[in-house]
């Protein structure tokens, strides 16, 4: 019984989560890019500089997969 349950819901968890990152790559990636280039601007503006607390390239790349947040 159980592994029944296991068979049909691994195969469904591992779409969801396709569709998941698929979403958070076409929808939120764009918005997070735009709100990084505003705070850029805005600290040119400002001549203030603050220091970079995420990790692009890990959050972006595997990441964004597994939902880490990296904050160094």
């Amino acid at each position: 019984m159980v592994g029944g349950l296991l068979l049909r819901g691994m195969p469904s968890g591992v779409i969801a989560a396709a569709v998941g990152l698929g979403f958070a790559k076409s929808f939120g990636e764009p918005q997070v890019d735009r709100a990084i280039a505003f705070e850029n601007q805005m600290e040119r503006a400002e001549g203030e500089s603050l220091p970079g607390l995420i990790v692009l390239i890990v959050q972006r790349k595997p990441g964004l997969a597994v939902g880490e947040d990296r904050f160094d």
